[in-house]
């Protein structure tokens, strides 16, 4: 057995499994640069006797030619398990391509295209599908708990979401030894994504109880409480790490666990098509620019979030805690994140916005902002 917790958990999987063949899902970065990947490899083909790879190439990272290729390798070596390292479009992929062996119209452009936003449900049964272990490198992705995935059809396509519970992984396994080779910068990302993914969809529900809320912003002092050592420098412990790959599939889960209704909050939109337009990470974008999105609450006419749900965060919240005051000062902080936006105009921002509202105006937040509302949004947060 390969020595370290972690790796004895992907261990424990694989010999309760017993498989005989896997496919192992990566990107370039992760299996070139990140050496923690070499440990779970070597975990994988001490137990498994035939390993074959798959790393997705860097041009379709994040969109349907990466589902493709995915599907391609699996069709090709028909592995009994598969194993996706990898940050969310990593994961993502790796769900679509296992889902397209039963529904293969999600390999079909011309579905993709025909639709906006989200497509039709996924809904093969969980039973056919062949086992999958995924591995997040970062706390922030979500996606390995998640029952969606998101991908673009093309680069410089809005992302589309695709739903369904058959898409869930298997099993997950944590180990934040990836995190130990990321920058500050890329913890940060990663906490704000967090935060922004409970506090979004809380402030725009018109569906929730008091029990709920109470246990959401629970969840949510913890992250703030981690935010705030950020705030005053403080280096994440190993063990502060993997708390907060927790709280991150805890975020992911709540609201949809719960039935919050709506969901999704407008800035989810718009950053998916920022993220998509310009290559730059989710996580990254919400640090820069949420900060300016909450203080535009205000002149939204409740499109960003509902004043009393805001307020009601410092009602909520934990004896000694100013919630929102502190939930600002992180934000605030974050505000500062390095990721390059020097190409911003206002040209730039009337197309984005354009676009946002194309795809995503059925989301009632992204309707009653209009395109217009969008410009002004994003005029103010970048």
């Amino acid at each position: 057995m390969i020595p370290g917790p972690r790796l004895e958990a992907l261990d424990s999987i694989l010999a309760c499994r017993d498989p005989q063949s896997a496919l192992i899902v990566t990107d370039g970065f992760i299996g070139d640069h990140v050496r923690r990947f070499d440990a779970h490899l070597a975990a994988v083909r001490n137990r498994v006797p035939r390993v074959n790879m798959c790393v997705i190439r860097p041009d379709s990272l994040a969109t349907l030619d990466s589902v493709i290729e995915v599907n391609g390798h699996l069709r090709r070596f028909s592995p009994r398990i598969i194993i996706a390292v990898g940050g969310g479009s990593v994961i993502d992929a790796v769900k679509l391509g296992r889902a397209a062996e039963s529904e293969p119209w999600l390999l079909d452009r011309t579905v993709w295209r025909s639709h906006s936003g989200h497509l039709p449900f996924v809904t093969s049964s969980l039973r056919r599908q062949r086992p999958l272990i995924a591995i997040p490198t970062t706390p922030g992705t979500a996606s390995e708990v998640s029952p969606i995935a998101a991908i673009s059809v093309a680069h410089g396509v809005p992302r589309q979401l695709v739903s369904g519970e058959s898409l869930v992984p298997d099993h997950v396994v944590i180990d934040e030894g990836f995190s130990a080779t990321l920058g500050r910068e890329f913890v940060d990302a990663s906490l704000s994504e967090i935060v922004f993914r409970l506090l979004g969809p809380y402030l725009v529900t018109d569906v929730s109880d008091e029990l709920t809320d109470k246990a959401a912003i629970s969840v949510l002092a913890e992250l703030i409480e981690l935010g705030d050592m950020r705030v005053n420098g403080t280096v994440l412990d190993a063990g502060q790490v993997r708390r907060l790959y927790i709280l991150g599939m805890a975020a992911s889960k709540g609201y949809l666990a719960k039935g919050w209704r709506p969901s999704i909050h407008p800035w989810w939109c718009i950053q998916n098509t920022l993220s998509t337009v310009l290559n730059v990470g989710k996580g990254g974008l919400t640090a820069r620019a949420f900060s300016g999105v909450l203080r535009e609450m205000r002149d939204c006419g409740g499109a960003l979030g509902k004043l009393g749900r805001w307020d009601s965060l410092d009602h909520f919240s934990p004896p000694g805690f100013q919630m929102t005051e502190m939930v600002l000062r992180y934000f605030d902080s974050a505000r500062g994140s390095k990721i390059p936006l020097e190409e911003i105009n206002e040209s730039l921002i009337s197309r984005i916005s354009e676009m946002t509202f194309s795809s995503w105006g059925a989301v009632p937040g992204i309707r009653r902002l209009g395109a217009g509302g969008i410009a002004k949004v994003l005029n103010s947060a970048l």
